[in-house]
């Protein structure tokens, strides 16, 4: 059992920084959390890019799916709520982790269609080595396809699977998920803090899985992550979260 939670800046902290932006993953860096969490796309040109949603209406002054658009062409938009912020490329974000040491953890995303970009993942290991963060960087994906790839098998990098609440009981609940993950030898999985109890963590670790939570942006959610003592949990908020986990030493 985790002595105390590692604190993942969900997109780089979305409630205190234009989310998935470099200015967010330094501002995570700057508060000393342990991990920082981002989302990756692939862009019409082929370039891994840093974003949560298949379009880029949301987030940027622009609209369309971004798998239609170029590297150049998202790199033209701005964020919203920023004044100079655009989508990075994956290459970017990584170079300006990797001088730190904070943990990161790359979440792979889907295009429009819900069906896996074919060449991302290898061109996303071959970043991952490029900048030596092999040792310092994890996977996760709400898909088991996604983590059960063979390059992402061979290339050794831990990998955490994300289950929403409605999944995890459409499967038959913890036994249920242990069977569906066991042959994809994962042993880390990350459930909305909402879905977590004790009783849960305990049953977890007589499967042999490691449980976490996502979702933790309201303080009542962190104090709950806190206090089941989880191995890390996601926040938008991560200077609340290390202000509670602070006062609660």
């Amino acid at each position: 059992m985790a002595t105390t939670s590692r604190i993942a800046a969900h997109r780089g902290g979305a409630l205190e920084a234009p989310e998935n932006t470099l200015d967010a993953f330094a501002h995570a860096v700057s508060l000393g959390v342990e991990e920082v969490e981002l989302d990756i796309h692939l862009s019409a040109d082929g370039v891994v890019m840093v974003h949560h949603d298949a379009t880029v209406d949301r987030m940027t002054d622009g609209s369309g799916p971004l798998a239609l658009l170029s590297a150049r062409q998202l790199q033209a938009l701005r964020i919203a709520g920023s004044a100079h912020a655009t989508v990075p490329t994956l290459d970017q974000a990584l170079a300006a982790l990797q001088p730190s040491d904070i943990i990161v953890r790359l979440e792979i995303k889907r295009d429009p269609d819900g069906l896996a970009y074919p060449t991302m993942l290898a061109k996303t290991l071959d970043l991952i080595a490029r900048h030596g963060l092999g040792q310092r960087l994890y996977v996760s994906a709400f898909h088991l396809d996604d983590l059960c790839a063979p390059e992402l098998m061979e290339a050794g990098l831990s990998r955490m699977l994300l289950v929403e609440a409605r999944t995890f009981r459409a499967i038959g609940g913890l036994d249920g998920l242990a069977r569906v993950i066991d042959l994809a030898k994962i042993t880390e999985v990350a459930l909305p803090i909402g879905a977590l109890d004790q009783a849960l963590l305990d049953g977890g670790r007589r499967h042999g899985l490691s449980i976490s939570a996502f979702g933790c942006h309201r303080e009542h959610q962190i104090e709950a992550a806190l206090a089941l003592r989880l191995p890390v949990f996601t926040t938008d908020r991560p200077s609340l979260a290390l202000a509670l986990r602070g006062a609660a030493r």
